[in-house]
């Protein structure tokens, strides 16, 4: 089952995710892994990307790259336009010789609060 990520519209987006081997425990080093995200609507219509390729980051921040830590982060002004409802993340992982997947839920949800 995949990851559900909530957020509201009345804020920034800010996300911690880490990259792990396949037995989902050991935090795999993406010094040197290149990382896209994906996230569309219901649609299949992109919403937002991110990526951090030959360490250059759009979107994509590596906080602890040896323990397999990233961001991903929108400010709230260009996330409070993501329309409402279930939005599809794909991440891609590209090293050397192999490129691998995961993805998350992201559900979107109308912020009540004027902040």
């Amino acid at each position: 089952m995949a990851t559900i990520i909530k957020h509201k519209t009345n804020e920034d987006f800010f996300h911690e995710l880490q990259y792990f081997e396949p037995d989902d425990l050991t935090p795999i080093d993406i010094t040197n892994i290149d990382i896209w995200v994906k996230i569309e609507d219901e649609n299949g219509v992109e919403i937002a990307s991110y990526e951090n390729v030959g360490n250059v980051a759009a979107g994509i921040i590596k906080t602890e790259a040896t323990s397999g830590k990233y961001t991903i982060e929108t400010a709230k002004e260009t996330a409070k336009l993501w329309p409402i409802g279930n939005h599809y993340a794909d991440i891609s992982y590209k090293d050397v010789k192999h490129v691998s997947t995961d993805d998350f839920i992201l559900k979107v949800s109308k912020g009540r609060a004027n902040v």
